[in-house]
């Protein structure tokens, strides 16, 4: 099983992390995993040039072996912080670079860009105690997901960290949940 985790946060050892780490320490030993830091990325923003209207590309070339990574995948973990009720800055540019796949299927008719269904998981926290920011960005990788030919499989979020950070409990609930799509991509392997 080949696990690519999308890694929007700045600070690499900070909630969001720990709270990836519990999920990743959950999932079967022969999983394969890779971690894209998006601030490490940092994608060019889409600038709607339209070359990808026309082709099944994107004319900058930033993200081509991020989205061969992608492809690859069998499960795809965004694990985010909220940032003024929404996505980081960075995954927000990464985002809207998925038009090339909103054109592929509104201009040219590719339904799924990428064949291979995979399954998705989003992994949220939010200093502030609201679920707002959340839900926007769970609609975000609704639909992001949506395109890229991911199903979502659960998500969590842990509001609040700025007074409790991320414990024990949370951490338990991200092993139980990697636990889980381990034993369901068993059972579909066999």
């Amino acid at each position: 099983m080949k696990v690519f985790v999308i890694f929007g946060s700045p600070r690499k050892s900070a909630n969001t992390k720990r709270l990836l780490n519990g999920f990743l320490s959950g999932l079967d030993r022969s999983a394969e995993i890779e971690t894209e830091y998006i601030f490490d990325l940092s994608p060019l923003p889409c600038d709607d040039c339209g070359y990808c209207k026309g082709v099944d590309d994107c004319r900058k070339k930033d993200l081509d072996s991020f989205f061969k990574k992608l492809g690859e995948a069998d499960v795809v973990v965004f694990a985010t912080p909220v940032y003024n009720l929404g996505l980081p800055a960075p995954v927000k540019a990464l985002f809207d670079r998925l038009q090339r796949y909103y054109n592929a299927r509104h201009e040219r008719g590719v339904i799924y860009s990428f064949r291979k269904e995979r399954k998705g998981v989003l992994l949220v926290t939010g200093g502030y105690d609201s679920r707002t920011g959340f839900d926007v960005i769970k609609k975000q990788c609704q639909y992001a997901c949506n395109l890229l030919n991911i199903k979502p499989f659960a998500d969590i979020f842990i509001p609040g960290t700025d007074e409790h950070p991320v414990g024990n409990l949370d951490l338990c609930k991200a092993q139980y949940l990697a636990g889980e799509i381990s034993k369901e991509y068993r059972n579909n392997d066999n």
